[in-house]
């Protein structure tokens, strides 16, 4: 009968699921573990931009589980993105309801919100920036390398904008977390 054991390794600050079967363990990191829990969503849509527009998705988190977000936006041609905290929206746009549990076995619900095109007040504090597509490069991706532990209860901005006088392309995806 198989087992899972939690394991934490207190020097790298990092924790893992260790499964028992056929007499052999067999180590899984965190975030695979939590894709087996149910634990993991995504969110993913192209955008087509238009000349120097921008392509807003706001993203709420609750008072609940501790949200670990990762972040890469994929683009045709010159964008910056850029992501804000504790942004102040009018009106929070249209609910995006293709929030995906990686465990397409589990029914496992987020508490994460997300909403398109939001009505924005004021943007709150800036907390990402990049560029990508500038310079010589016609397209290509910024991608966040480490994840973010987001505030809980917090409302956040994920900013797309077409830095060129033409139509552009983007492909945002965001990936999370969450852990009681």
């Amino acid at each position: 009968m198989a087992e899972n054991i939690r394991a934490y390794d207190q020097s790298t600050n990092s924790r893992g699921s260790v499964k028992q079967n056929e007499d052999s363990l067999k180590a899984i990191d965190m975030v695979h573990a939590r894709i087996h829990e149910g634990k993991t969503w995504f969110l993913s849509a192209a955008r087509d931009l238009t000349a120097s527009s921008d392509s807003d998705l706001l993203v709420v988190t609750s008072a609940g589980p501790e949200v670990h977000v990762r972040f890469a936006v994929a683009t045709e041609a010159e964008t910056t993105i850029a992501v804000f905290e504790s942004v102040t929206a009018s009106a929070p746009g249209t609910p995006v309801n293709n929030l995906f549990n990686r465990n397409r076995n589990s029914s496992n619900s987020t508490t994460v919100l997300a909403y398109d095109a939001p009505t924005i007040v004021t943007t709150g504090t800036q907390i990402v920036f990049g560029k990508t597509g500038s310079g010589k490069q016609a397209g290509g991706e910024i991608a966040a390398l480490a994840e973010l532990i987001v505030k809980k209860d917090t409302v956040y901005l994920f900013r797309i904008h077409n830095d060129t006088p033409s139509v552009n392309w983007a492909y945002p995806q965001i990936s999370w977390y969450e852990i009681d």
